[in-house]
């Protein structure tokens, strides 16, 4: 597992053959947004609470628990908001990720958090709050009918939330679950014309196509 404390060891001053041992925060967080935020390790029951400031709430963390995986999830104070995918601080990096409200999906939050190397062997994590013209990407929607987009393998009854965009608009995207693939499913509704409707009035049958993105590739 990682280390609580991050020991830094250096010269001491004289007398000579003398060590110097500063022991420092292994994290560090500052909570950079306008909420409080819960930050969760899965499997362990004791939730960590971040505070607010004017200038960022900044404070120590310790795992909860030493001996289970060294994931976080986050979720912004607020009744009915759901908490994100797990993220990671172990190492240095960004992750962008989404939360959203329970009974109305249109109210959306996006979060990034990065990590970035401090004093000796401490690591500095920062979450910020992303307007939705910050977010990791934008959707364009150049076809002439509606899509519908979702991070790919992510399946679990309330931890995902497709996105629907409309023809010719653009939306917000974030991942559901930093840490899986970062492909999406789309999928688009259309309409099948028979050759023999004629002028029968027969609107034709609708159905679905589906393809996979990975967006780590650009271009097609």
């Amino acid at each position: 597992g990682d280390l609580l404390h991050g020991p830094n060891f250096g010269a001491a001053p004289p007398p000579p053959h003398a060590c110097s041992v500063t022991v420092r925060p292994r994290y560090i967080i500052t909570n950079l947004t306008t909420s409080e935020l819960t930050l969760c390790q899965p499997e362990c029951s004791q939730p960590f609470q971040l505070g607010t400031g004017s200038d960022g709430y900044r404070v120590p963390f310790h795992w909860p628990s030493g001996s289970e995986p060294q994931f976080l999830t986050l979720t912004p104070k607020g009744d009915g908001m759901t908490k994100s995918g797990v993220f990671t601080v172990t190492s240095l990096g960004a992750a962008c990720m989404r939360c959203w409200h329970l009974s109305d999906s249109r109210i959306v939050r996006y979060f990034k958090v990065t990590v970035v190397a401090g004093l000796a062997a401490t690591l500095e994590v920062s979450v910020e709050e992303q307007t939705p013209k910050q977010t990791s990407y934008m959707i364009y929607n150049s076809a002439g009918d509606d899509v519908t987009v979702r991070q790919k393998g992510v399946d679990k009854p309330g931890r995902f939330l497709p996105v629907t965009v409309p023809a010719g608009k653009c939306v917000p995207f974030a991942w559901d679950e930093p840490l899986a693939r970062r492909m999406v499913h789309l999928e688009v509704d259309c309409w099948w014309m028979s050759m023999d409707a004629g002028d029968s009035g027969d609107s034709g049958e609708p159905f679905l196509v589906g393809s996979d993105f990975n967006f780590d590739r650009v271009g097609m």
